[in-house]
């Protein structure tokens, strides 16, 4: 591992507990770690047992579990394979000899996974509540086929008991511990209350079905694995284009971009024509003429707000300082069924004060708004998570607004998470904001190495 990192005293406990079982679950809160002891896992089985590893994650999760999986290990770069593209472009990736992890999603494994034999035995599942939330589904299928050719498997999720939906512990069941329920039948006779018409109502005997989960699992909360760590825990994740089209207007104006960047210092309320417009690129293109249908800050940013939906949060502030990027957030939190408020300069007054309100009496579940808006005048220290899809131009800004999240006697750190594509620009600007004269340089030298 890389000797910057180190296993904190619970994940050395749980990884311990991972290699002496074949078949287990990890369902530690997120921000806790669980990135870390999946990197530590896939190095020790390839150094051990010579033992490559598959990671199985929602597809927005790609890029940032790549690029923690270099930071945190002794891989390099081409040794960490994410599988996507066209299927020409897969089947070249599914033969990269020098690759010792390969990351994919869900879908594709399901269609693909035999490309991994013989030599990939390690199986890692991250957010598995996603992957293998139906066991009749046909990825559930394919996935109850490819274990059997594992030599481990492990299973991440912060809510093994996704919506309050039992019937998704039920996969877990069936890898880790079969001789529980025998059959899908079986767990769901035991647990699932139904109408007279036949259908799913309820669950029962939950209680058990906790103690059954714990029998191969381990986990922590987010509360026990900081109650002695000061301050906010803050954390960059990255994400691709995944959109070419949006990818070759961002190439055009790259260098002006950056060479703007080196001459405007961020803290200036002015930011530069064509930096301006990169930014705009990666969070709301639709600024300058261009609308993608889906863009990979948003899916990113749904894999954080899934968190409210599958009950493992209830409350997360998202920042961004572009009008169209928080309308594309609003957008997002609507389709997924969750409460949502806006806070920017057109929202004044009563409004404002209404909206804040809600939020801070838990009657909102996502609060948008801009850093600069939001720079005094509120308090949520009740919050789950904060995130920036993107900043304002001034350090002091950033600033403000996490303490938006960390006043008022907060027991626990904040978890913080910044939005940043994979590209120049936007993992310059974090540099420039945060590295050069702020407390932050630490966390920024480490997370956005170039």
């Amino acid at each position: 591992m890389n000797p910057e990192f180190g296993l904190r005293p619970y994940q050395a406990q749980h990884c311990a507990f991972h290699i002496t079982h074949r078949a287990s679950l990890n369902y530690s809160a997120c921000a806790t770690g669980k990135t870390y002891t999946m990197a530590w896992l896939a190095e020790y089985y390839w150094k051990t047992e010579q033992c490559k590893t598959v990671l199985i994650n929602p597809i927005s999760l790609s890029v940032k579990n790549k690029d923690e999986i270099v930071r945190f290990t002794d891989f390099a770069e081409d040794e960490v394979q994410i599988i996507s593209g066209t299927p020409i472009k897969r089947s070249v990736q599914w033969k990269n000899t020098k690759a010792k992890v390969f990351i994919v999603g869900p879908d594709l494994f399901g269609k693909e996974w035999e490309q991994l034999l013989p030599d990939v035995k390690s199986i890692l599942v991250d957010e598995s509540h996603l992957a293998y939330s139906g066991h009749k589904s046909a990825r559930t299928q394919a996935f109850y086929m490819a274990q059997k050719k594992a030599n481990h498997i492990t299973f991440f999720t912060a809510t093994p008991l996704s919506s309050g939906a039992a019937s998704c512990a039920y996969p877990l069941f069936a890898v880790c511990a079969p001789r529980i329920y025998t059959n899908n039948q079986r767990f769901m006779n035991y647990h699932c209350i139904k109408s007279n018409l036949g259908f799913i109502v309820g669950w029962k005997n939950l209680d058990v079905l906790g103690r059954n989960l714990k029998t191969f699992s381990v986990g922590i909360s987010f509360a026990e694995a900081y109650k002695n760590s000061p301050g906010n825990i803050i954390s960059f994740e990255k994400c691709g284009f995944d959109d070419d089209e949006l990818q070759r207007i961002y190439s055009e104006m790259e260098e002006d971009g950056l060479a703007e960047l080196e001459d405007h210092y961020v803290e200036t309320p002015n930011g530069a024509v064509a930096l301006m417009k990169c930014r705009q690129l990666l969070s709301c293109p639709e600024d300058v003429g261009y609308n993608p249908k889906k863009l990979a800050k948003m899916e990113l940013l749904r894999t954080h707000l899934q968190r409210i939906v599958d009950g493992a949060e209830k409350q997360v502030l998202v920042f961004s300082c572009f009008v169209a990027a928080q309308e594309r957030v609003v957008a997002l939190c609507k389709e997924m069924g969750l409460s949502v408020g806006l806070i920017n300069g057109s929202v004044v007054g009563t409004a404002r004060a209404k909206i804040s309100d809600d939020f801070a009496k838990g009657r909102i579940q996502v609060l948008v708004a801009s850093p600069l808006t939001m720079s005094v005048g509120h308090n949520f220290q009740n919050i789950d998570e904060l995130v920036f899809v993107d900043c304002d131009w001034s350090l002091s800004s950033f600033e403000q607004a996490c303490f938006r999240g960390n006043r008022g006697g907060r027991s626990t750190p904040l978890p913080i998470t910044i939005l940043v594509v994979d590209c120049k620009v936007e993992k310059r600007y974090w540099k420039k904001l945060l590295g050069e004269k702020s407390q932050y340089k630490q966390i920024v030298d480490s997370q956005l190495k170039e």
